[in-house]
């Protein structure tokens, strides 16, 4: 038997902020479709009109046809594994789940819980006597009803204790011949021949199975005997080849995956895979050593057990034997559905429809092909259409307990309780792997692939072996034997490797010599190792909790992480943006933070107990239930989602501008947020875009007042990004106009049309304009106007007169201080005499480039070209003018000679 495999995660996440629940709920969804199999069986009975009523790890279905067909029948029973059923002689059938027994009288229709007055401990062991007692076995303890469980009575009070020991088993009880009743409670097998009345222990066995007509018994020699009046009888142990094997008891079947623990002495009790014929052979189901199926003895006396042909038992893990009334046997598996046999063993027939709860044990990501194996009882599938399909690849295989895959270039290893098999990547055919040191009974704890495609085993109380050339050939790589590795890790960037035993253990020389790594932070056995993840780092848990690894010191250093961590946790995977997922089997959680703050992360999945972890290429989590299937998540974890948006609030008005403090929330992985600030709704040109921002905050200065912005922001993660934020928009607080700029004519100017246009800089706090202008030479205010909603005002001048203007803002806030006063001087437009003039003209109009002042070459001159405002924009004396940096628009001409002015005007048009 394999030790299962309780590993730990430790994180930390350098770098990364966190986050609260901005993110979307995982969603998952069932991707087992109908070729996968693997229902887990637990128990079975035989109800009221010959139904078959079978508990699973999925809970509890019931066949009217003689296992044919299957319905699913929970009402009332809340959907977890199964542990015990037993049925009346009248069909009531009895079960128990966890703590509760259930009672139904309509074959499963409904249920009624009538635990009452049991222990409240996991109620692993039900029988119902021919009396119409039933018997129920607790941990440590045995009850018995005989009201059809409205109360319960002890039925160990005189049972003898150890109290220096703890009990070991569920309470048991067998009825055998000759008026003798067998029972444990944990403290060694006892026999009374007065109903309970007085107990003594018997013989120091461990393990009974019994019945009327014969009492058999196995103890720790690997042997089977027969008891009779006249003294035991050997009727030998279980033989393959040279090997003999100990018919383990089965109960352990329903111990929970991550409970490390050795089960055969656990769960010391009776086998309930165990069937005596009418012609007094025995049928025996085993699941270990790759001898799995189901075993008779050749007569009642001889001493060696032979392989009952199983033909059609597909799934050769038996965990039930039941006989139905009508002689027809039935054998449940652990992980392969119910077979029947109408020929006492003889030959079988697979009852699986309706039977959809499949038990996983492994997912494996093939990284480089993007193909999914799982594994089951039934053997190993593949899909490379994330689950929308399966293909079975278990060719070569001797036994399908698998419960680790490793990947080399060129071969899977796959370990399991029979031992290693290997099969090349683009063949899918298996073969068994012989590792030096193996013996009878080899209890394999891992197995690792490193550089070169370097593989390394851990195997139970004998340290760790490596091979260079695909399995072939293993040398030592631990020594000490007294240990059992529970992980191997390879460290590349360090050239060394990694064991877990009692502590962390490294090596730099392929195993030859290992140095200890005790730093006072780890203590406690045993230590076990996890993968690395996408920042190169590794994880144990020991005693102490979680721990990281980082080997950028040397010796590496261990940084012990507490927080609200889940516990027994034996699988984890770290995605693309360096997110932890860990499993244990209560479910899955994610780690939420760099102080260890992890969260569920399987609040929608069934209610069922998860078995394995995968991550494949494109970020998809998939989890293995005991029952349920595989799930998948409906979204790649890989996906980045934007934090979310906090201050300034969507809409929000009367922003302060002197300093605005943009704030979201935190989000899983983000290690920088992107944040972009516009007066756009469509993000154009922003007056902020900072894609480096590390925290939950950023102070942006210089926004103006009285304006719409509008923001926007992406959370990133090394190559990661995601989509943007909605954009949300919020309106700065205004204030007192400032003291307005003028713009044109420029102060003192002289201006010579007789409209000009008085031009000034806009303030964003103002609402309208107050606009005053003198005429100096009048005396006389000219234009006094506070309605002006635009930055230019015309006005009409007299030649030869001065002026003097000024501006106001005036907003909600009140009225801005006045602008300084700028002057102008209107000149009088002097023609020259129309003969000398009339051929001179600026052509042509419009123009894109250049114009040109033609009749110009007997003069000397000079000219200004003034805007439509008045304001000069070019001068010069050619009479080729370029006017590339001219907007389009109405343009005027000032011909100086002379000392005389003339005026044309042309139109640019770009």
């Amino acid at each position: 038997m394999i030790k299962s495999i309780t590993l730990a995660v430790v994180v930390i996440l350098l770098g990364t902020f966190s986050i609260n629940a901005q993110e979307p709920v995982a969603q998952w969804e069932n991707i087992t479709t109908s070729s996968i199999e693997g229902t887990r069986t637990t128990c079975m009975a035989e109800g009221k009109n010959g139904a078959i009523m079978l508990g699973s790890i999925g809970g509890v279905y019931r066949s009217d046809d003689m296992g044919s067909s299957w319905k699913k029948v929970n009402n009332g029973i809340p959907v977890k594994p199964t542990l015990a059923m037993c049925a009346t002689p009248d069909g009531v059938v009895y079960i128990s789940v966890d703590t509760s027994v259930f009672r139904s009288i309509d074959n499963g229709d409904s249920w009624v819980r009538v635990t009452n007055n049991i222990n409240p401990k996991p109620v692993g062991f039900l029988y119902a006597y021919k009396d119409g007692r039933v018997f129920a076995g607790p941990w440590g303890a045995l009850f018995v009803t005989k009201d059809s469980g409205t109360t319960w009575q002890s039925y160990d009070t005189y049972m003898p204790r150890n109290n220096n020991e703890n009990p070991n088993c569920y309470g048991c009880i067998a009825f055998g011949k000759y008026n003798r009743i067998f029972a444990t409670i944990g403290y060694g097998m006892q026999i009374s021949t007065n109903d309970g009345a007085s107990w003594s222990i018997w013989k120091g066995f461990k393990y009974a199975v019994t019945t009327e007509k014969s009492d058999y018994l196995i103890i720790e020699g690997h042997t089977l005997y027969a008891n009779d009046l006249s003294g035991l009888s050997d009727l030998g142990s279980i033989a393959n080849g040279s090997k003999s094997y100990i018919i383990t008891p089965l109960l352990y079947t329903q111990q929970i995956p991550g409970y490390a623990c050795n089960m055969r002495d656990a769960f010391s009790g009776f086998f309930r895979s165990t069937l005596l014929l009418d012609s007094g052979k025995m049928l025996v189901g085993l699941i270990n050593y790759g001898i799995d199926g189901v075993y008779t003895n050749s007569t009642n006396t001889r001493i060696f057990w032979l392989n009952y042909k199983n033909n059609g038992l597909n799934c050769r893990i038996v965990n039930e034997i039941f006989q139905h009334s009508s002689g027809s046997i039935f054998a449940g598996t652990l992980g392969g559905g119910v077979y029947r046999s109408d020929d006492k063993g003889s030959s079988w027939t697979e009852g699986k429809s309706g039977l959809t709860d499949a038990y996983i044990t492994y997912i494996h990501n093939d990284t480089k092909r993007n193909r999914i194996l799982a594994a089951t009882a039934c053997g190993l599938y593949y899909t490379t259409d994330k689950g929308s399909s399966w293909t079975n690849c278990s060719k070569g295989l001797e036994n399908y307990s698998i419960f680790k895959i490793a990947q080399s270039s060129t071969h899977y290893y796959a370990l399991g309780w029979t031992g290693l098999y290997k099969c090349r990547i683009d063949s899918l055919v298996w073969s068994r792997v012989f590792v030096v040191g193996e013996h009878d009974i080899t209890y394999f704890n891992d197995v690792t692939v490193g550089t070169k495609d370097s593989v390394v085993v851990g195997i139970e109380y004998q340290g760790a072996y490596i091979s260079t050339d695909n399995g072939v050939k293993w040398k030592k790589f631990l020594y000490d034997t007294t240990v059992s590795v529970y992980g191997v890790y390879n460290s590349v960037a360090q050239k060394s490797w990694y064991t877990g035993v009692a502590l962390i253990s490294k090596t730099t020389n392929g195993g030859i010599d290992w140095s200890l790594l005790t730093d006072g932070t780890l203590g406690g056995s045993p230590a076990r190792l996890f993968k690395h993840d996408a920042d190169n780092r590794f994880y144990t848990m020991c005693s102490k909790g979680f721990t990281w690894l980082d080997e950028s010191f040397d010796p590496p250093k261990f940084t012990s992480l507490t927080g609200n961590s889940p516990k027994k946790i034996f699988d984890y995977y770290s995605n693309n943006l360096s997110q932890i997922y860990a499993l244990n089997n209560v479910g899955i959680y994610r780690m939420w933070n760099a102080d260890a703050d992890w969260r569920n992360y399987g609040v929608n999945l069934p209610s069922t107990q998860c078995a394995t972890l995968a991550l494949d290429n494109d970020g998809y989590l998939y989890v293995g239930t005991m029952g349920k299937g595989i799930y998948r998540t409906k979204e790649t974890t890989d996906k980045l989602y934007p934090a979310a948006q906090r201050f300034p609030v969507n809409k929000a008005k009367e922003i302060i501008t002197n300093t605005v403090k943009f704030e979201w929330d935190s989000i899983v992985s983000a290690r920088a947020i992107h944040l972009q600030v516009s007066l756009t709704s469509d993000m154009s040109n922003p007056v902020v875009n900072d894609s480096a921002i590390k925290g939950l905050t950023k102070n942006v200065l210089g926004l103006r007042s009285n304006k719409e912005y509008f923001w926007r922001i992406k959370s990133k993660h090394k190559t990661y990004s995601s989509e943007w934020s909605p954009v949300w928009s919020f309106l700065t607080a205004s204030k007192v106009p400032a003291k307005i700029q003028l713009d044109s004519p420029p102060t003192l100017n002289k201006v010579t049309p007789t409209t000009i246009t008085l031009a000034w800089h806009p303030d964003d706090n103002a609402e309208r304009y107050h606009v005053q202008v003198t005429d100096i030479d009048a005396k006389q205010i000219i234009l006094e106007d506070s309605t002006i909603t635009d930055t230019t005002v015309q006005v009409t001048v007299v030649p030869k007169h001065s002026y003097q203007w000024k501006v106001s803002a005036i907003g909600s806030k009140g009225k801005g201080v006045w602008s300084d006063t700028w002057m102008f001087t209107a000149e009088e437009m002097t023609e020259v005499g129309s003969e000398e003039t009339s051929q001179i003209y600026v052509s042509p109009s419009p123009a894109t480039d250049i114009v040109r002042i033609n009749g110009v070459d007997e003069y000397v001159f000079s000219y200004t070209i003034y805007n439509s405002i008045g304001k000069i924009v070019l001068t010069g004396t050619t009479s080729i003018i370029p006017i590339q940096s001219l907007p389009s628009g109405h343009y005027t001409c000032e011909l100086t000679l002379k000392q005389k002015s003339i005026y044309r005007t042309f139109t640019v048009s770009k």
